[in-house]
């Protein structure tokens, strides 16, 4: 930071001129009316696109944390009919990453709220996760099938990226998504009548996370960081610091992830479920602290289909694209 304050340096200069276009929105507040011709609290229809309006007053921004590890600017904001949004803006020191910790008192009758990023980015598709993997979705309107697209479901990340140069959108909690060219919009709270008359009225706190990174989508830059947004570590009181710290599995490649793991329903042990995270046939090796007796690979029913040779490296699997393995260890 300068003596009077302004961000330099905080992220590459690279990073800086593609994080958006000249004169464009950056975390800029949507709102407009929202009234879908059926399913008031779940559908958004085609025409929302042209009802959103920038419309949020600034009433105060002031940098409250000004440390080694990170810069944390907080603004709140007047909104729509009688909402308020507070929302700490951070900088960190050693990621590129920007958090938006937002808090919203939502008081507002059919209306949908987003938040607008112009990015100079150039895709013809963004990548949105799914359960185990994800999928790619047109940012353009060439066909009746891609107007339909306006808004995708996504869970913990979307990414859009050229092959040198990517930014990704990480959150804790809200999955819808929409791509238009380069700007990208995240629907933060929705406020239908029906069923439940009160709709989303009342607090939300919700983080959302802007990642830029080189390269396309990868583990490493996108997919790690955002599990480690939706699972933070867990903080232990000084006096439990002698705990084994030794890993209780640990997988050569890093797109290679361990989704869960759990007690088998037969109780002869626990079970695995592993997943190949990139789109990439990749062979690994996978180590246990506790192996167990017999490692056996098993259907999604935990019936076992053969039984996995152990060595000093532990087992090796070999994964297709997106292919799921579960694994029984039996103890």
């Amino acid at each position: 930071l300068t003596p009077d304050g302004k961000i330099k340096d905080l992220i590459s200069l690279k990073h800086q001129r593609r994080l958006t276009k000249e004169n464009q929105a950056f975390n800029e507040f949507l709102i407009g009316e929202d009234i879908p011709a059926l399913w008031d609290s779940w559908d958004i229809d085609y025409d929302q696109q042209v009802k959103m309006e920038a419309s949020a007053q600034s009433v105060k921004s002031e940098i409250i944390n000004q440390g080694e590890l990170h810069l944390r600017i907080r603004s709140e904001f007047k909104i729509g009919e009688a909402s308020t949004i507070k929302q700490d803006i951070i900088f960190y020191a050693e990621s590129a990453r920007i958090d938006f910790e937002t808090l919203v008192d939502w008081n507002e009758d059919h209306k949908l709220l987003q938040t607008s990023f112009d990015l100079d980015v150039f895709s013809n598709s963004i990548k949105c996760e799914i359960p185990f993997g994800y999928i790619e979705r047109p940012t353009h309107n060439n066909s009746l099938v891609d107007r339909a697209c306006f808004e995708f479901s996504q869970h913990k990340y979307s990414d859009i990226s050229e092959t040198r140069f990517g930014v990704a959108f990480l959150n804790d909690g809200k999955y819808a998504i929409d791509a238009n060219g380069s700007r990208v919009k995240l629907s933060l709270l929705k406020s239908g009548g029906h069923p439940d008359p009160r709709g989303d009225k009342g607090k939300h706190f919700m983080v959302y996370s802007l990642l830029p990174h080189d390269g396309g989508l990868s583990s490493e830059a996108v997919i790690q960081p955002a599990y480690e947004l939706n699972h933070p570590p867990v903080l232990l009181p000084k006096e439990n610091a002698q705990i084994n710290k030794a890993r209780f599995c640990e997988v050569s490649e890093s797109n290679i992830i361990v989704e869960s793991i759990k007690w088998a329903d037969d109780n002869s042990g626990y079970t695995l479920r592993i997943y190949e995270a990139e789109g990439s046939a990749t062979p690994c090796q996978i180590k246990l602290s506790s192996a167990g007796s017999a490692i056996h690979e098993c259907n999604m029913l935990e019936e076992e289909l053969n039984e996995l040779e152990q060595t000093e490296k532990g087992i090796t699997l070999h994964f297709r694209a997106f292919e799921i393995k579960t694994l029984k260890v039996s103890l």
